[in-house]
């Protein structure tokens, strides 16, 4: 009987040294968890000083660009572009004159220029570090084709034109957001959230592979395109007399394809290859309706490229906000058509401002039946590898990005 009682003795005081162990358990994950919640809320006002130092230097910058020192500095650089042969002595000379004006400017303010920015993101984006070897290897391949396509090497540490900015922004801005944005089916999630699903053009379906597309349910018209690639589309105007078996072929090849691999837009290339078929949209006349592609940088819209009769006599005009022609071509000739303004304008652009908050760059497409339908987002026009004319339209574009 005494051994009995004994034993239960020592049973009780195990129990109450279990209780006592969870009971420090839990006290210690609960200093756990209140320490990790002090770390978010420091990192939260870490980030918040941050975003406005940042807001700070943008402000800077755009101040710096708007001074009629920088417009002295850009006339010279036009004069250089325009005038004097690339690498010959007198481009040497314009390039010491130019940099000599930029830091006599930077000391005059008190500052460094354009480095002030580039300094910040260099120090505090977590998308501009730990990029390793690839990048550099990466970084001469852009540096080959860029030379291939203009003749001339980037200045990728200190790019002064649009189309050597792209060639930055593709090596050193890696936001997964970009990813999804750029794929043709991930960015109608935000098109939704954003501005609304009714400007979503109707889905039909989305496919892993073509076989998984029944031919028999689908409408008599349709696009079929490849939801991680640029360019990747087909149009069937009747399901009947399409062509399904080189459909069939081009679509394999693209879901075996990488996009990022040919001219390395970085938003590409972690994208999950896909199908997608959508509803065919027709204007009045029955004929693909005009392409606006406004050009936004740092959250404003600042100019709308406009494409004219795709897919058979195309051309292309620009034209800034108040829809004045601007004098610059870009891969097409000018259409001699008179180009009305959509009815719809003043709600595209404010539509592609709100997409483009946020973003240091983005094409955001629209088409107007006069319902406003959203097409794509595009961080890499041409992948930085199309030729404004005249080259100075380069320079002028490339002032409104501040990477």
């Amino acid at each position: 009987m005494v051994d009995q009682i004994e034993g239960v003795e020592e049973s009780g005081d195990a129990s109450e040294a279990k209780n006592i162990a969870f009971a420090n358990q839990v006290t210690e994950r609960s200093q756990s968890i209140a320490e990790k919640e002090n770390q978010i809320q420091e990192y939260i006002t870490y980030v918040k000083v941050k975003n406005a130092e940042l807001n700070r230097l943008s402000a800077q910058l755009e101040e710096i660009h708007q001074s009629n020192a920088w417009k002295l500095i850009s006339i010279l650089w036009k004069t250089r572009l325009r005038l004097v042969p690339r690498g010959s002595l007198r481009d040497k000379y314009f390039q010491s004159l130019i940099i000599l004006l930029k830091r006599g400017y930077a000391a005059f303010r008190g500052q460094r220029m354009e480095t002030a920015y580039q300094r910040f993101k260099k120090n505090n984006s977590i998308t501009t570090q730990g990029l390793g070897d690839e990048t550099e290897t990466v970084k001469e391949q852009i540096r080959r084709q860029f030379t291939t396509f203009f003749g001339y090497e980037p200045d990728l540490d200190n790019p002064i034109t649009f189309n050597e900015k792209i060639q930055r922004y593709k090596l050193y801005y890696r936001d997964p957001f970009f990813s999804s944005i750029t794929d043709k089916y991930e960015v109608r999630k935000y098109i939704a959230e954003k501005i609304g699903k009714q400007y979503l053009i109707p889905l039909i379906g989305v496919y892993k592979s073509f076989d998984e597309i029944s031919i028999q349910d689908l409408p008599h018209q349709f696009v079929l395109k490849a939801t991680h690639g640029s360019g990747w589309n087909l149009l069937c105007y009747d399901k009947n007399t399409f062509d399904w078996s080189a459909a069939r072929e081009k679509s394999t090849q693209w879901l075996k394809t990488n996009f990022y691999d040919r001219y390395y837009e970085w938003a590409y290339k972690s994208i999950k290859p896909r199908l997608i078929l959508e509803q065919m949209l027709l204007d009045t006349s029955g004929d693909i309706p005009y392409d606006y592609k406004f050009f936004c940088f740092h959250g404003h819209p600042k100019f709308v490229q406009v494409e004219i009769d795709r897919f058979s006599d195309h051309t292309r005009n620009f034209f800034d906000l108040n829809w004045t022609p601007m004098p610059v071509t870009k891969g097409l000739p000018r259409s001699r058509k008179s180009i009305d303004p959509p009815q719809k304008l003043s709600e595209m652009i404010t539509l592609a401002e709100k997409l483009s908050t946020g973003i240091p760059f983005v094409r955001v497409d629209f088409y107007a039946l006069p319902e406003v339908y959203f097409g794509e987002m595009t961080l890499y026009p041409a992948a930085g590898y199309k030729k404004f004319d005249p080259p100075e339209w380069d320079t002028i574009i490339g002032s409104w990005l501040h990477i």
